[in-house]
């Protein structure tokens, strides 16, 4: 083939490809236009080594629809720079429920507008964005360990046998699951500045097999999210449920933002916190609260002391796990960055 054909020949290919691409974009325009009538949303949480070209070819079936993708998570400022944990918003997934348990996406209602924060019904919650919790010292003292791998690999993955030192009070009778644990930094009240315990990164899931000789027993990784080793802590524990329904809080509760998954800075919509309200307080999963600016006060105009303002709502979060003194929440709603140290209080009506 000449030089020159095979030009014209690369060129009206280019142009193809182009022309479909375009199309792409335009039928997803299109899905999106239809769905912003919807309440129904669906996301993908990042993973590591993760890029919007793959996140498109897995779901659309398509990797160049991904100036689509990114065009519509106005979040990312760069295409090329994603962070695991970040929600991608799949406009065409509104609706449907994967069928992978570890990218299963969630539900959320419509950015509100900066006057009110809508309720959110059902959350389709991905095991990724659950897979952080704050556990007091007290509580990490009675876990058991990872104590090494029948082959003697070092990093541990699903399906991988293991020998296990079990929690303090376990018997024979429970084989698991067993949450796997490793601690990622220790947190301190923002207000009282005691010390709240460890947050800890949830590996995966463990099983028991057999009889235990002197608390060690034999098992398997039945699912891990991340590489786990010999010394991780491991702790009676199922893994969250997939689908949690919102719900207004059976009692009033006060409380604080202790403190974010990210950073303890500039919270926002769709970031993991953890709050000083847990399990012995009555908390449950589902359990929503307001997030509120810090309290003010200003000088009453006769002279006769203070007024304190009204309260002002700056988001709603939704409880994705619940400790005995803590609780794992995730924001659903906001029109307003918070931080840790701000107040939270449980949605009653």
């Amino acid at each position: 083939m000449n030089p020159k054909r095979r030009k014209i020949l690369s060129s009206l290919a280019s142009a193809f490809i182009l022309c479909l691409c375009m199309f792409g974009i335009v039928a997803l325009e299109k899905v999106i236009a239809e769905e912003a009538l919807s309440e129904t949303k669906a996301y993908y949480i990042v993973r590591e080594g993760d890029t919007l070209w793959d996140i498109s070819d897995h779901f659309y079936e398509d990797p160049y629809l991904w100036p689509a993708v990114w065009g519509h998570n106005a979040h990312i400022a760069n295409p090329h720079w994603i962070y695991p944990g970040d929600p991608i918003y799949l406009a065409s997934m509104a609706g449907r429920y994967l069928a992978d348990a570890a990218m299963a996406p969630e539900q959320a209602a419509v950015r509100p507008a900066p006057s009110a924060l809508p309720d959110v019904s059902t959350m389709f919650i991905s095991r990724r964005v659950a897979d952080t919790a704050l556990v007091s010292a007290e509580d990490a003292g009675k876990a058991g360990r990872v104590l090494a791998a029948r082959d003697n690999k070092f990093l541990l993955a699903q399906g991988d046998e293991v020998y296990l030192q079990l929690p303090e009070g376990s018997d024979g009778s429970y084989t698991g699951p067993y949450q796997v644990l490793r601690g990622l930094r220790e947190i301190r009240h923002p207000q009282t500045k005691k010390k709240m315990g460890t947050l800890y990164g949830i590996l995966g899931y463990v099983r028991a097999g057999g009889q235990p000789q002197d608390g060690v027993a034999r098992g398997i990784i039945i699912i891990s999210q991340y590489a786990i080793e010999a010394g991780d802590l491991i702790r009676k524990a199922a893994p969250p449920p997939k689908e949690i329904y919102s719900n207004l809080s059976k009692r009033e509760l006060d409380g604080w933002v202790v403190a974010g998954l990210r950073t303890d800075e500039l919270l926002s919509e769709y970031d993991v916190v953890f709050i000083d309200k847990g399990v012995e307080e009555g908390v449950q999963v589902g359990d929503t609260f307001w997030v509120l600016e810090p309290i003010r006060k200003v000088e009453n105009p006769s002279g006769s002391g203070k007024l304190t303002l009204p309260d002002t709502r700056l988001a709603v979060v939704v409880v994705i796990h619940a400790e005995k003194e803590t609780s794992t929440a995730l924001v659903t709603n906001s029109h307003c960055v918070f931080s840790a140290g701000d107040r939270v209080r449980a949605r009653t009506e």
